[in-house]
């Protein structure tokens, strides 16, 4: 089991195809390959799925967060029929599966992913973002990185992260420290390029 980017790590990405090989490992080994696209999934970092971006089908793939729209509480564990077949009744829970609006509630805002073109501007935006800020030279930044609207800065002194989601903050910007020097970004699907300036 195993996250296509790392987020709470300060949006980690790995080496192109590196997800491939593991598929690879997992299907040599007769190991189900699982993974967790509860930060990455629904159009987060530019595509349906970020696994869509190495072309794979994992076996299994556990989402939530957006899965509602934001509206409600839910996740869910995705498979194929030869997965489905071998769980019984109890093998399974969710702190989040199962209310019944929330399962009303999902199918549309998968829907609306798609009618309203966020997964699309996620990948132009999340690109804008990332291109302008490679342009900011400062000495404290280390790097930029990200996926879409999956995103991070790195800086190099320690508590920075802290100090600049806290400052931030005071201009309406909110943002996520992940670890000391590490800051994720994740706006919303729908932000324009007026509102990334």
């Amino acid at each position: 089991m195993v996250e296509p980017i790392q987020g709470e790590a300060g949006v980690k990405i790995p080496k192109p195809h590196y997800l491939n090989k593991v598929k690879e490992l997992c299907h040599k080994y007769n190991v189900l390959f699982i993974l967790d696209e509860i930060q990455t999934g629904l159009g987060r970092t530019g595509e349906f799925m970020c696994h869509d971006y190495n072309k794979i089908k994992p076996d299994i793939v556990a989402i939530g967060k957006s899965l509602s729209g934001g509206f409600m509480p839910i996740s869910a564990v995705l498979c194929n029929d030869n997965i489905m077949q071998h769980i019984r009744p109890g093998d399974h829970g969710s702190t989040f599966g199962g209310n019944p609006l929330a399962c009303a509630i999902a199918p549309t805002a998968i829907k609306v992913l798609f009618e309203e073109g966020m997964i699309q501007n996620s990948k132009e935006m999340g690109k804008y973002f990332l291109e302008s800020m490679k342009h900011v030279h400062h000495p404290e930044i280390k790097e930029v990185r990200g996926m879409g609207l999956f995103c991070s800065i790195e800086f190099f002194q320690p508590g920075s992260a802290k100090l600049f989601a806290k400052e931030t903050l005071k201009y309406g910007l909110a943002c996520k420290d992940t670890k000391d020097t590490i800051v994720r970004l994740a706006p919303p699907l729908i932000i324009k390029k007026d509102q990334i300036n």
